[in-house]
């Protein structure tokens, strides 16, 4: 940026060093979940160290072009499997009318509402979410796809392709969620799956 001496690469390295060792933790904790649910019998210390252990692993077989390929492999199963999962469970749930009459029992039983985007929030948390996308290009890791990008005339396709496979993921993350309260809403008795533990929900859901 044009800032004479090194303050200005200190500063944002430790930025970068601090912040990204709470990222890079939630990372190794959704790992130890997913094994630990996966595993029959397997500690949760057992978990974190399997999950470290195959990150450690892939990283250091070939650098960028082990994370260019595990990043396509990760895409593609969590897009066919955030898009599958709730349509199967819209299925099981045996379809709108169906979804929509567990949720407004669920609705009414916890006083939550579950039909508006905006309920249970305020202006400063929405402006705070939305600004969450503004440094979202500046991550390290973001910056280093880009400078990965063959020519500058690949950006059109590489940005179709990356907002097409965004909104699908998140369009589905968000239809885990809504799905999952109808479907145990109307199935309570399997409410143990998640071990009390909410953020289980998409675990708890692919496993059934």
């Amino acid at each position: 940026f044009g800032a004479g001496g090194h303050l200005m690469k200190v500063v944002s390295a430790l930025i970068i060093l601090f912040f990204f060792t709470i990222y890079c933790a939630s990372g190794i904790v959704a790992g130890a979940t997913l094994f630990q649910s996966l595993f029959e019998g397997m500690t949760y210390n057992q978990a974190m160290w399997l999950g470290a252990g195959a990150t450690i692993a892939y990283t250091f077989l070939g650098g960028f072009l082990a994370v260019s390929w595990t990043d396509t492999l990760q895409a593609s199963l969590m897009i066919f499997a955030l898009i599958l999962t709730p349509v199967m469970v819209y299925l099981g749930l045996g379809g709108a009318d169906q979804m929509s009459a567990a949720i407004q029992n669920v609705a009414a039983s916890t006083g939550k509402e579950y039909g508006s985007l905006f309920a249970g929030t305020t202006v400063i948390g929405i402006i705070s979410t939305a600004a969450w996308g503004l440094g979202y290009f500046g991550q390290p890791h973001i910056l280093a796809r880009f400078m990965a990008a063959e020519s500058a005339k690949s950006m059109v396709s590489a940005r179709r392709i990356g907002m097409t496979w965004m909104v699908l993921c998140l369009a589905g993350a968000v239809a885990v969620g809504y799905f999952g309260i109808a479907y145990f809403g109307a199935n309570p008795d399997q409410t143990a799956s998640m071990h009390g533990n909410h953020e289980r929900i998409f675990i708890a859901l692919s496993t059934l």
